[in-house]
């Protein structure tokens, strides 16, 4: 799917709340001059568990990527300098309540925290393209398949999925 300005998916409501989840996407960002970009996000005003491009380094380019995840007061982590213009990866972005979060960019784990809160309480649509508190959108491609697991994958479930569809 090829996003620019306003374009977006919303898709798979009523996602079942969890303690563990893993979100798995190939994305191509067209852009990285502006943003904030949010790829993939599940989430409302309260909840959210995503990824976002973001200026993380103040450096006028847009090739962080900031993990999300939170219900209730914002949990986060950072991997500075992981996209280029036109080129592909793959992000992981995997949690759980008793090992924590890890964030990859292609089979690499790039940003890891602990984390001992529920992951999500509610129902939510999960929204690729855009967040929409407040409204972003991402510039390029994401294409598929968009995997979203009811459990945290390894590192080594990472390096299979990436070995399947690279």
């Amino acid at each position: 799917l090829s996003y620019t300005t306003d374009d977006f998916v919303n898709d798979i409501t009523g996602l079942a709340n969890f303690n563990a989840a893993s979100l798995i996407a190939w994305i191509r960002p067209s852009e990285i001059s502006n943003g904030p970009y949010t790829p993939i996000m599940r989430g409302d005003s309260n909840v959210d568990f995503g990824f976002s491009l973001v200026d993380n380094t103040s450096d006028g380019t847009y090739d962080d990527v900031r993990f999300i995840w939170r219900d209730g007061p914002f949990q986060d982590a950072y991997a500075n300098d992981q996209f280029n213009v036109d080129t592909w990866a793959m992000v992981s972005h995997t949690v759980d309540s008793t090992n924590g979060f890890d964030g990859y960019v292609d089979t690499t784990n790039v940003a890891s925290a602990s984390s001992s809160s529920l992951m999500y309480a509610g129902s939510s649509s999960l929204e690729w393209g855009r967040r929409t508190i407040p409204d972003q959108y991402f510039d390029g491609i994401i294409d598929g398949p968009i995997l979203y697991y009811n459990e945290k994958k390894t590192q080594s479930e990472i390096e299979d999925i990436y070995n399947t569809f690279a």
